[in-house]
């Protein structure tokens, strides 16, 4: 199958459209090229012009001026060949006006000596100049208008110090030049390029490094002027005051954001808006490449005006457009524009809700923060808008010295305004010694509403790199309590590169821009290793792979392959790997005088990777002896007609009957294998099933000896097997199986965990849940009681009348709760989906249409790490009855806890672990305790807590409590979180705790007798919430006006997680008064059986290997 990728049929073929004329300017800026380099290189090599000089004096006569040695001259033709080069219509001009001026010199000659050579230059002249005229249009781009006094003036400077210097050179290195007015029109020659005064016209000549040091002085004003001019243009259209303004409400507007979109702020940079405003693209012009950073900014739907946007207005300057740092989001619509997109790197990210220095993988950043913590060390994480202004200055100073030094150096994409008060929500984290001494330092910029991005990374001089994985393992895990969710590590380079230096891509087909990237690629695959020694490439992405992130693939752009070498020269300007002409443009002002924003504003495919995969080596090599010893027996087993997975053989009893039935009585049994011992004239083994365990017995004077070794040979611990004979005893009088027959059920290729201790490791148990039900009982046990719970929830509601019904796992929205929704996506239908948080919205849509008493009992997931309490895939209970309300549901959730400890331990009792690790009943009968939230808080505290107590009280509480308390917490969110911490978790007897503020509680209908609660309970035994009960809000219109204000929450609390409108149109149909229960089956299990929530579940999620 090709490789190669089908063109899109949407983007024209740019080349088709150009025209017959549109080489032209291509043809005639590598002429004009040419003779640049062919007049730079006589002019600097001593003697060849002198060599040059018959073809030099044709060209000088007839077609183009060629001075013998002239540096300003050579400049001057290559500006033109670069103005040629991008179509600039002055470039037009220039070279239009140059050829009539010569059309004169030649006919005069002609009409004067009637000279071939000048009727031939003459015809070439008038050649050109009609190329010119009839591909005017080819040459369309303008020149940025700007400000021409700081130009002006460099070059007024300039040239006069440049005559001043020429005539002392001239005056001091006359050569044959006499004294007086020949040397200063020489130097006037070499200073203007020869156009005002020919040398040819001067008596006597100069030497060699004379007219070189003058036209080096020119050549210099020349190029100190085109700077000056570039740097002004760069300075009056960078982004101004307002363009700051409008960029700062996209970042702050509900669309979702880019990890690099902040970025764009820099005040060096430039912006194009779309017509409407409400999308925008940063870009630089480096190289005379419009250079875009990232996706675009803002409303999705709007990307695709905002690059046609930026695509017309680097048209009118001539410039090709690029893209660098392109992510999965903004590639497609920038391929739909024209541009191809080539891999370029990789983007790390962190996820900080499941960040855990527990995984295996983590264990160097586990231990080198070990070690540091041991040794004093402290991380500190503030906001910049908490730093006061001489702390401030005083880290920039310290910064600025530190990158100065060798261990140090820069990094790419700052945004290179440290102690900018503009932007106070850009998050620093210090690392400090015993002695509060800052030994390193992080700076974040924001990432949407619940991110941050890697900015500025800093250490002093001297410490190890593990002060970097110090700061960025401490911000992962506290960065929650600051409302980051997760943290970009920034962009790293040709991360390819830096995983297998060295290693080549498998040669495949590839045409077009691919071929152009493949071989830029494989010959500049040595220079981001190179580069590392100066800028932090190779540094970052090492740092970046310790803390085992996600890479998300980065993009470079194009349109054109041969724009290539300019994208990568730009690119390395636009971040800072190369010194950018001109100097850099200060970033703390604003020097824009240009604004962007509209005057009315509201307010690719990617490379396919052809991954080398050798084919992967059998996988019986690479496994533990004892398994390949067991896969070996296959072969032997099959070579004496032994199927070792035969088809069903099925037993006349359990073991659990067979040990009741009369002795001497012949049965057939199957199990597993657990125990093998040869005592001789004697084999004894254990067979086990799910209902118990039986002894085998193999007497070798009534089956042979033969035969018995066949048992032993054929068979290893853990094989099923099927065993026939009679029961009976042993001479002891254990009860066994006297052993007639028997033959192989299914063979086992992986030993055992040890007979006596079981599966110690925890992870195993968690990965491995059936070789802990093979060899546990408890673990049997558990799970079977786990199968009573279920049914017995089932029966309670089933005898109540409630009618049991299956809604959706996979939904279009995340749902009506308050948890983060995990995401999936069907590749046939281009569809996201999420699954479910509950089932609340199908169950209440059925209570509308007329179900009054209504349960679900399934999976529900939620976009969270595993831990004591929670688990990202949970059974939930959810029931509903209409003409209810929470008083009724608290009762029923009683009932239904009390019939599933019934079934769980044969009495109303849950089990509750000891400090010695042994269980205690604890009594479930009879009715249970009911406490005010509100009055609880109050005897935990001791201070009076009511619904209208003020902020700045409950947040000294908060910190009293050691409670991290976030800024935008409200009055319920914070005494939610007092809540949960001094009454929740020291709860041993079950309780509800009703009167829950309503801020926390958005479902709920407000309490009919008190103002500022809700009509909700929680559950709580044990430390922990069982449940939660409530009055269903019924009223669409303010059922509504919550979902809005909650989706428009920032952060902090439960924040809905969107708008459901078909159940919002539901319930405008009408729903009757309801109760709702919500109960977790991991967490009830926990109560009652004295396990880990993890423990509950077979099979846990647990992190892949």
């Amino acid at each position: 199958m090709s490789t190669q990728e089908p063109p899109d049929p949407e983007v024209p073929d740019r080349r088709a459209t150009l025209g017959r004329l549109a080489a032209i300017p291509r043809v005639l800026a590598l002429v004009s090229g040419a003779f640049a380099m062919a007049c730079l290189v006589w002019s600097v090599v001593p003697g060849l012009s002198g060599a040059l000089r018959i073809p030099r004096d044709y060209l000088d006569q007839y077609y183009l001026h060629a001075p013998a040695t002239n540096l300003l001259w050579a400049a001057v033709a290559g500006l033109l060949a670069v103005g040629l080069s991008r179509r600039k219509r002055v470039a037009w001009w220039a070279a239009l006006l140059y050829q009539v001026s010569w059309l004169p010199v030649n006919l005069l000659d002609v009409i004067r000596e009637q000279n071939p050579n000048a009727v031939l230059g003459l015809l070439v002249h008038i050649g050109v100049f009609t190329l010119l005229i009839a591909a005017r249009t080819q040459f369309t781009a303008r020149i940025r208008p700007c400000a021409p006094r700081p130009a002006a003036t460099a070059f007024g400077t300039g040239l006069l110090a440049a005559g001043v210097a020429g005539g002392c050179v001239v005056q001091l290195f006359p050569g044959s030049l006499a004294a007086g007015a020949p040397r200063v029109m020489f130097a006037v020659s070499q200073l203007t390029g020869g156009l005002v005064v020919r040398p040819a016209q001067l008596a006597g000549a100069a030497p060699f490094p004379t007219a070189f040091l003058v036209g080096l002085f020119g050549a210099l004003v020349f190029v100190a002027t085109a700077m000056v001019l570039v740097r002004t243009q760069r300075a009056e259209h960078a982004l101004t005051e307002a363009d700051e303004i409008a960029l700062r409400e996209l970042l702050n507007s509900p669309d979702p954001t880019g990890s690099t979109d902040y970025l764009a702020t820099r005040r060096d940079r430039e912006i194009v808006f779309s017509p409407n405003g409400r999308a925008a693209i940063g870009y630089r012009v480096e190289s005379g490449v419009c250079l875009a950073m990232g996706d675009p900014l803002g409303a999705r739907d709007c990307w695709p005006q905002a690059v046609e946007s930026w695509q017309r207005y680097a048209k009118q300057f001539g410039w090709p457009v690029a893209v660098i740092g392109a992510g999965e989001a903004g590639m497609p619509v920038y391929r739909r524009a024209g541009l191809d997109a080539v891999a370029a790197g990789a983007e790390a990210l962190l996820d900080t809700r499941t960040f855990a220095l527990t995984t295996p993988e983590l264990r160097p950043i586990r231990d080198t923060l070990t070690r540091l913590r041991k040794q004093g060390m402290t991380v500190r994480i503030r906001r910049h808008r908490d730093l006061g202004t001489a702390e401030f200055a005083r880290l920039a100073v310290t910064a600025e010295q530190w990158r100065r030094t060798e261990t140090e150096r820069a990094y790419p994409l700052p945004l290179g305004r440290f102690g900018d008060r503009r932007d106070g929500d850009c998050l620093l984290v210090e690392a400090l010694d015993a002695e509060d001494r800052v030994l390193g330092m992080l700076s974040l910029v924001p990432w949407g509403r619940a991110g941050a991005t890697l900015e500025l990374l800093r250490r002093e001089p001297g410490t190890a790199e593990d002060i970097t994985d110090l700061l960025i393992a401490e911000f992962a895990l506290r960065a929650e309590q600051h409302g980051i969710e997760q943290v970009s590590l920034n962009f790293t380079v040709s991360r390819s590169v830096f995983e297998a230096v060295g290693r080549r891509g498998r040669p495949g087909p590839a045409h077009g821009i691919r071929a152009a990237a493949i071989a830029l690629r494989d010959g500049l695959r040595g220079l981001p290793l190179s580069f590392s020694h100066w800028w932090q490439l190779d540094q970052l992405y090492r740092t970046a792979r310790r803390c085992q992130p996600r890479w998300a693939t980065r993009y470079v752009m194009s349109a054109d392959p041969r724009d290539l070498p300019r994208i990568a020269v730009a690119a390395a300007f636009a971040e800072g790997l190369l010194p950018r002409p001109g100097g850099a443009a200060g970033v703390f002002t604003h020097t824009g005088c240009h604004s962007a924003v509209p005057e009315r504003t509201v307010v690719a495919p990617p490379t396919t990777a052809t991954t080398a995969a050798a084919d992967p080596a059998p996988a019986q090599d690479l496994r533990p002896e004892q398994v390949r010893v067991r896969t070996d027996k296959l072969d032997r087993l099959a070579g004496t007609h032994i199927d070792p997975y035969p088809p069903p053989f099925p037993p006349t009893h359990t073991v659990a009957a067979a040990r009741r039935v009369p002795r001497g009585t012949t049965v057939r049994i199957s199990g597993r294998l657990l125990r093998l011992r040869d005592c001789g004239g004697v084999l004894f083994a254990v067979v086990r099933d799910w209902t118990s365990d039986i002894q085998l017995l193999l007497d070798r004077e009534r089956l042979g000896a033969a035969r018995c070794a066949e048992f032993g040979e054929h068979f290893d611990l853990g094989d099923l097997i099927s065993v026939s004979g009679q029961v009976g005893y042993s001479r002891r009088g254990e009860l066994s199986l006297l052993v007639a027959d028997w033959r192989m059920l299914a063979k086992c290729l992986h030993p055992l965990p040890d007979k006596w201790h079981g599966l110690i490791d925890f992870e195993t148990r968690m990965r491995r849940g059936y070789l802990d039900l093979m060899i546990d009982r408890e673990a049997r046990e558990l799970l079977a009681r786990r199968s009573a719970v279920l049914r017995a929830l089932r029966d309670a509601l089933h005898d109540g009348g409630f009618l049991e019904v299956g809604s959706p796992v996979l939904q279009p929205g995340p749902g009506t709760g308050t948890a983060r929704s995990m995401r999936t996506h069907i590749d046939a239908d281009n569809t996201d989906l999420h699954l479910r948080l509950g089932p609340e919205p199908a169950l209440k849509r059925l209570c509308v249409g007329g179900v009054e008493k209504i349960f679900e009992l399934g999976p529900s997931f939620r976009n969270t790490r595993a831990s004591a309490r929670h688990l990202p895939e949970f059974t939930l209970l959810e029931a509903y009855e209409a003409h209810s309300d929470h008083q009724r549901m608290m009762t029923l959730c009683r009932q239904l806890v009390q019939q599933a400890a019934l079934a769980a331990n044969d009495s109303m009792v849950a089990m509750r672990p000891r400090t010695d690790g042994s269980l205690e009943a604890l009594d479930l009968s009879g009715e249970w305790r009911v406490r005010s939230l509100y009055e609880a808080l109050a005897q935990e505290t001791g201070t009076e807590i009511t619904p209208d107590t003020r902020l700045p009280e409950l947040r000294d509480l908060c910190e009293k409590a050691d409670i991290s308390c976030r800024p935008s917490w409200d009055h319920g969110r914070t005494v939610y979180a007092l809540y949960q911490r001094l009454v929740a978790e020291t709860t041993h007897e079950p309780t509800f705790y009703t009167d829950l503020p309503s801020s926390v509680a958005p479902l709920a209908r407000p309490h009919r007798r008190r103002a500022g609660v809700a009509e909700r309970w929680d559950l709580v035994a044990g430390g922990i919430e069982l449940g939660t009960g409530r009055s269903e809000l019924t009223d669409p219109v303010e059922l509504r006006r919550r979902f809005a204000a909650q989706a428009r929450s920032a952060d902090g609390g439960p924040a809905i997680t969107g708008l459901d409108e078909d159940l919002l149109c539901a319930l405008e149909h009408g729903m009757p008064p309801t109760g709702g229960l919500s109960l977790g089956v991991e967490r009830v299990l926990m109560l009652l059986t004295g396990r880990t929530i993890r423990e509950t579940q077979t099979f846990p999620l647990v992190r892949q290997r």
